[in-house]
Order: C-alpha cells, then structure tokens, then sequence
C-alpha cells in the first residue's frame, strides 16, 4: 500500500473503530513516524490499470493527501528527505539537531527509570549528579548532546553498565542493550553469539 490516506482508513477499520471518509474534511494531523522506513510495494512501473498505485517514478515516500486542512508531519532521517522533491508550497521542512538542555533531558529519563523502581526525588537527584559527574569525568559531552545516545547512556549509567572508558564499549553496551530487548520481545531466552 502505497496512499497514506489508505493507510490511516485500515488502521481505523483494524482497530474496529467506524470509518468514514467525511473525516479528511476536517481539520486533522497525519503523523507518520519513521516513513524512511516504508518501502513501496512491489508492483510493476507503470502499475497495471487495475492497481490502486497511483505512484509515478518517485516511490521514495507514500503518497499524502494535499489538502490546506490536513497536516502532514513526517519524521525520517533527514539524508532520505533530502532526495525528495517536495516542491507544492504547502510543504515546510525542518531538521531537528541535537538537546539544547542534556542535563534536563538526562533528569527526566533518570525519573521515568526510578519512578518504575520507587526511588525517591532525592536519591534521583543524586543519581543525576552522579551520572553528570561521571559524564564530565569521562569527556562524553560531544555524546551526550545527541538525543538519541542521551537516554542511552543515562539508561547504561542507571543499570549499571556505563563503566568502561572506551567508545567502543559504550556502544557495545548499547548493542547489548537493544539486542537484550529485542530477544525479550521474541521471548528468546538463549542466543549463540557465535
């Protein structure tokens, strides 16, 4: 399925909810989250007349309705954006870099981790101050400045695991980490490494 309007329709009538198609006359968001992830089926170019594929050379991206009372936000990273031609002039692009406040965003991912555990604000505060010092003392500022690597290592730090002094084992661990979780998910409860 290549038409994001489409999309939004199957899941409304997946989750067993009334659909009509009045709804895309109303002012409304469509968010599409990691659409650098969707790839376009496989359908012949050009699509057969029978095809619902309306797509023409650019399959990069869905479709999206174009409508001045719908609001399309579409998170992607920005080198699959950048090869778009996004030219109608209802389209405004932005690029979204780095924390402007990791010791706020480090405060807040320590309190939703002890929060779970029952922690007090004062332990938390502790732990926060432990984790910037430890921060500090190992030069990871240039890290800790990307979001994404921010919660990482304020969550290896929380469990015990930001010990080492390298890169190599701070990603280490964060590969660990994923993989720990995703095999979680799987309900695997063993994994050769070999």
């Amino acid at each position: 399925m290549c038409n994001v309007s489409q999309m939004v329709e199957d899941a409304i009538k997946g989750n067993r909810l009334p659909w009509d198609d009045s709804v895309w006359e109303h002012k409304c968001i469509v968010l599409t989250d990691a659409a650098d992830e969707w790839c376009h089926p496989e359908i012949p170019f050009p699509p057969p007349c029978d095809s619902a594929c309306k797509c023409r050379k650019d399959r990069g991206m869905p479709l999206y309705l174009k409508r001045t009372n719908i609001t399309n936000i579409i998170t992607a990273r920005p080198w699959k954006l950048a090869n778009l031609s996004m030219s109608d002039t209802l389209t405004r692009m932005f690029e979204i870099s780095g924390v402007t406040n990791y010791e706020t965003l480090a405060e807040n991912v320590i309190h939703v981790l002890a929060e779970k555990d029952g922690i007090s604000k004062n332990d938390q505060q502790g732990k926060c101050i432990d984790f910037l010092k430890k921060i500090k003392a190992k030069s990871f500022y240039n890290l800790i400045t990307l979001p994404a690597v921010c919660v990482q290592l304020v969550h290896q730090f929380y469990v015990g695991r930001l010990m080492e002094g390298s890169l190599c084992a701070i990603y280490m661990n964060m590969l660990d980490m994923h993989i720990a979780k995703g095999l979680q998910k799987l309900q695997i409860k063993e994994f050769d490494t070999e």
